[in-house]
């Protein structure tokens, strides 16, 4: 998480307090001098009625920031290094790229995931030898270029660093397992990637030259040569698409068969001459690679470049480092009708260079290295600006929003993911106007044996994500837990309350809100033992036993005379199935276990030891029977039946256990 540094009005009230002091002791009422007194109160009145300063959260180079009013996401991860891009994961997260060591404290070389809950995933490729800059997602897999040249094979390799060559360019699965393509750039970084609507061409640029045909034949580098720009299908094939520029290309952004294209080049598709396309050009999708009649032609002298693209409805809003584009005056950031390629009316004047551009509905976000815009379009004339550092976010109608995260560096990217813009650069803090915490999830309960018992009063542990030390809240099927403690920002224990028997929900409450309804929690009636069949058993162990009962549901155990029972077998909420285990002869209580508790003590199942016989009275008879005899052994007792030689005898009678 963010560290935050507050302003305390408390804290100062109490210092000015001090400044009544005389010699140690403070002054009564009755004897302040009344200068100090008015001068005080003054103080503080200006002060209560000041808006207190803004927090300065130390975020790294990557924070998420509320798309409607700029506020930090305290719940997402600390960044060690600078962020150069990022993408939607597509489910409220983002994977990033840059030139970093750690996110959240975990180690993650230049490319990492960060999930909706702000927690850093195990997908970790490990790029190595030089930073991410450009990354797409297509599907189930990630493409990142840049300036490194090893990535992990494997999420489990990663620890040991098992590299895999791969040369500015790789695709990596959501999994986190390495692909097979391979375009293997040998002849400079890429910048910029962007991808076909339907993830079969992979669109690359920057100060590429040199690139395998195809997978197969990069062992030896059978290359293809492109200049700053080039198609590679999802298999890694080269394509025959070829505009060409002359120089390097920073941005690309795609619109149905068009690819935008930014940079710092002066001709590209082979158009030279008057015609020729500066920094700027839209390029035909289709293997001829066309460069279309649009031409906005960029300039600025020897320092003019556009760093950003971003397409919204009939318009395609540029940024960079330019003056004019489009046919009219435009400093740094402009909107150009995609049919004309005329600047439109839109105005915003920022007063540095703009690297990083995202659009939501209405919405402009732009970011770089400017410190102040036009409030509104009638102001640019005389760039009345307003302060804005690094970030922005203007209206398609040009005027300035609030939005204001004013970060204390430059920015380099801008993703949008529902009502969320991460944003990535060089900047290590932010000082918006507020901040906010994602809202706790809770995945699991668990606890001892017992920890479902109904009359509450159990230790458990609850599992989840975006717990926050602090005040903290937890209510178990409506009723409040006791001594809820922070253990860490996905784990908390808590005690039980009182419930009833059923499913529970367990809500936690933190500043960011409250989870989900669930029925992660089950309370539990204790159990009840009515009967045991059979009630006796050889105290060798091995009877099948059956129990009847009340709130069988959940066992986690049987004992039978303080030994653990085997083959525990919940058949319904009133019967179940065990067999013995080896226990000395005697009464024993039948104690079944469950997440309700365990059951009263009884003495209903007795052990008994095998019978043994030394010697009978009479040891002959006749053939017809009837002769009385009188057995002496021992563990005659509870004895049901006697035989000779298979059959059974009659008028069976126990006088003891030895005879």
């Amino acid at each position: 998480m963010h560290h935050t540094q507050k302003f305390s009005l408390p804290r100062l009230i109490n210092q000015l307090w001090q400044i009544l002091a005389k010699n140690n002791t403070l002054y009564e009422p009755s004897t302040a001098p009344r200068h100090l007194w008015t001068g005080c109160l003054m103080v503080l009145l200006i002060l209560a009625t000041a808006p207190l300063q803004a927090q300065v959260v130390q975020t790294g180079g990557g924070a998420e920031l509320r798309a409607s009013d700029g506020a930090v996401n305290l719940s997402f991860p600390h960044v060690v290094g600078e962020v150069k891009v990022s993408v939607s994961d597509g489910a409220g997260g983002f994977y990033i790229g840059g030139y970093f060591t750690s996110v959240g404290g975990i180690t993650r070389n230049n490319v990492a995931q960060i999930d909706v809950n702000g927690t850093v995933t195990s997908w970790n490729p490990n790029a190595s030898g030089g930073a991410v800059i450009g990354m797409v997602i297509s599907g189930s897999t990630v493409y990142i270029g840049g300036t490194f040249n090893t990535v992990c094979s494997a999420p489990s390799s990663c620890t040991n660093q098992a590299a895999t060559t791969r040369n500015y360019l790789a695709a990596i699965g959501t999994d986190g397992n390495i692909t097979s393509w391979n375009p293997n750039d040998v002849g400079g970084g890429i910048n910029a990637l962007a991808i076909s609507s339907d993830g079969n061409t992979i669109y690359v640029g920057g100060d590429v030259s040199s690139l395998c045909t195809a997978p197969s034949s990069c062992t030896s580098q059978v290359a293809t040569t492109r200049s700053r720009i080039a198609a590679i299908d999802s298999s890694g094939n080269v394509t025959f698409w070829n505009p060409g520029a002359n120089n390097t290309v920073y941005a690309l952004a795609i619109s149905g068969s068009t690819l935008y294209v930014g940079g710092k080049f002066t001709a590209i598709g082979g158009v030279t001459g008057t015609t020729a396309r500066s920094k700027i050009a839209a390029i035909d999708t289709a293997a001829t690679a066309s460069v279309n009649t649009w031409n906005p032609s960029a300039t600025n002298g020897t320092n003019n470049t556009v760093l950003a693209l971003a397409i919204s409805g009939n318009n395609v809003y540029a940024g960079g480092n330019f003056t004019s584009i489009g046919g009219a005056s435009r400093s740094r950031l402009a909107a150009l009708d995609t049919t004309t390629g005329l600047a439109t009316s839109w105005n915003p004047n920022p007063n540095n260079v703009v690297s990083a551009l995202a659009i939501s509905g209405n919405t402009v976000y732009a970011g770089g290295s400017f410190t102040g815009l036009c409030a509104s379009p009638s102001t640019c004339t005389s760039q009345v600006s307003t302060s804005r550092n690094y970030l922005a976010a203007i209206g398609t109608n040009g005027i300035l929003g609030s939005w204001n995260p004013n970060a204390d560096s430059s920015v380099n990217g801008l993703t949008i993911s529902g009502s969320s813009v991460y944003a990535s650069g060089k900047f290590t803090t932010l000082t918006p106007s507020s901040t906010y915490y994602t809202a706790p999830t809770v995945t699991a309960v668990t606890g001892s044996a017992d920890y479902g018992n109904t009359a509450g009063g159990k230790a458990v542990t609850i599992t989840g994500t975006n717990f926050i030390s602090g005040a903290l809240s937890v209510i178990i099927g409506g009723t409040a837990a006791t001594n809820v403690t922070y253990v860490s920002s996905t784990s908390l224990t808590a005690t039980t309350p009182v419930g009833v028997a059923g499913t529970a929900s367990v809500l936690v409450t933190t500043a960011g809100g409250t989870n989900a309804d669930n029925t992660l929690f089950t309370y539990y009636a204790a159990p009840t033992v009515s009967a045991i069949s059979p009630a006796y058993g050889n105290a060798a162990g091995g009877t099948t036993v059956t129990l009847t009962g009340t709130s069988f549901n959940g066992a986690t155990a049987v004992s039978i005379g303080g030994t653990m029972a085997t083959n525990v077998t919940v058949l319904s909420d009133m019967s179940l199935t065990a067999t013995t285990t080896t226990h000395a002869a005697g009464a024993a209580s039948v104690l079944v276990t469950t997440p309700g508790g365990t059951n009263a003590a009884n003495s209903l199942f007795t052990y008994y030891d095998a019978p043994t016989i030394s010697a009978i009275s009479t040891a002959y008879g006749v053939t017809t029977g009837s002769t009385v005899v009188t057995l002496t052994g021992s563990g005659f007792t509870g004895a049901t039946a006697v035989s000779f030689d298979g059959t059974a005898a009659t008028n069976v009678t126990v006088v003891s256990d030895t005879t």
